[in-house]
């Protein structure tokens, strides 16, 4: 329970976004959100039933806005619906300060040992 993987953008400890895919053994999968202001979260999720051999992840930045999406990843659609980017959420999250913006990939285990993930590619486009 709660072992998940995904991105994660932060300007501080109190100040963060993170989108993940989090594995529940007894129902389905979940995609989901967590914004982190001034030390307040809230979090947001959506079941996610057919589990397929990959899950493609993007926050994108419009001005203090992120938008969070997934797609299925084109290689596990033979349907060729993968390339279609659904929104998980959008999230207002202002910079404290002069913060920098911080990007990447993190996972997280826990509640227990021998949760793997496998990351294949993590792009960052400033502009």
């Amino acid at each position: 329970q709660y072992d998940q993987a995904g991105l994660m953008v932060r300007y501080s400890p109190d100040c963060w976004l993170k989108t993940s895919v989090e594995f529940e053994p007894d129902g389905p999968s979940r995609l989901g959100a967590v914004v982190t202001v001034a030390g307040y979260s809230d979090w947001s999720t959506q079941d996610f039933e057919s589990f397929p051999e990959a899950v493609e992840l993007r926050i994108r930045k419009r001005g203090e806005d992120f938008i969070v999406e997934y797609r299925r990843s084109p290689i596990a659609e033979a349907s060729g619906t993968g390339d279609r980017w659904s929104q998980i959420r959008i999230a207002h999250v202002a910079s404290p300060g002069s913060s920098p913006l911080y990007a990447g990939l993190y996972a997280c285990s826990p509640k227990a040992a021998g949760f793997e993930a496998q990351f294949d590619y993590l792009r960052i486009e400033c502009g």
